[in-house]
């Protein structure tokens, strides 16, 4: 009998790949790090940065300084991570345009 592992993608929205820079906040907006977002939907977002962080359960992501969405930290890798934005976002916010 073969096997297959497959990973299921439970995600409501779909992601579009990108490769942007964001600054990466803390809640009290002081800066935690830069970082790379690699997929960005309405709903959220996959993140890598540089060097391990003690990542907060809740952060803002900055692409510019006009520009800042909360999200909470859903999963945790050394070098990435995954966020659910704390409000859904509308197709045409800045942070989905590629």
């Amino acid at each position: 009998m073969l096997k297959v592992a497959q990973r299921l993608d439970l995600r409501r929205d779909q992601r579009l790949e990108v490769n942007r820079k964001l600054l990466l906040l803390r809640a009290d907006g002081s800066l935690l790090s830069m970082c790379t977002m690699w997929d960005v939907s309405c709903s959220g977002a996959g993140l890598r940065y540089e060097r391990p962080l003690p990542l907060p359960d809740t952060i803002v992501l900055a692409p510019n300084s006009m520009v800042q969405v909360a999200a909470l930290v859903r999963w945790r890798g050394t070098l990435s991570c995954g966020v659910e934005f704390l409000e859904r976002l509308p197709e045409d916010h800045p942070l989905l345009q590629t």
